[in-house]
């Protein structure tokens, strides 16, 4: 069963750089999707979405 969990805070918390600190020490269990990141893009490709 996979698992899920979500880390929320302020900005400038830290949040991004926890995710990617444990993704990077559990990298065969541990995938971390930055959802600000993949805005940022999506916003900047010029899409219809974006």
């Amino acid at each position: 069963m996979k698992k899920l969990f979500l880390i929320i805070g302020a900005p400038g918390s830290g949040k991004t750089t926890d995710a990617s600190l444990i993704a990077e020490r559990h990298p065969d269990t541990i995938v971390h999707y930055s959802t600000g990141d993949m805005l940022r893009e999506e916003v900047g490709s010029g899409s219809e979405l974006g």
